[in-house]
């Protein structure tokens, strides 16, 4: 299992650690640089400091390949794999088509508002950052 995941989401990109609501909003030059290195590589040095400071995660001499999973951007315009994204999920952002079908965040909850584990509380355009409920 990977480590870490990076993916496009709306017009951000993302670094993530599966089963930690915390994630790191990372710049396109640096998400491109992921989805270019080969996976026998090694971590980039941004990538081992940035993941040691998020999560005291020792990334050092490990390959890219078995370290990061990098998230291709969908064809559709929608952020793929939205649960991995954020656990605390709501589903009552916006754009988010998921809560008009009646699906449950993680933790059992219909929305009110952003969950506040966003990564920016506020930068996926909610009205309520600090909801969380």
């Amino acid at each position: 299992m990977h480590e870490l995941i990076a993916s496009p989401f709306l017009d951000h990109h993302l670094l993530l650690r599966p089963g930690r609501q915390q994630g790191l909003k990372i710049p396109t030059s640096k998400y491109r640089e992921l989805q270019q290195t080969r996976v026998d590589q090694p971590c980039p040095s941004w990538l081992v400091d940035a993941a040691h400071r998020a999560w005291a995660l020792d990334l050092n001499e490990r390959r890219t390949g078995e370290t990061v999973l990098v998230r291709q951007p969908s064809p559709y315009g929608y952020a793929r794999a939205s649960y991995e994204l954020n656990l605390g999920c709501n589903y009552d952002c916006p754009f988010c088509y998921l809560a008009r079908s009646g699906s449950r965040g993680s933790d059992g909850r219909t929305g009110r508002g952003c969950s506040a584990s966003c990564v920016t509380p506020g930068s996926c355009g909610c009205s309520s950052p600090a909801a969380n409920r």
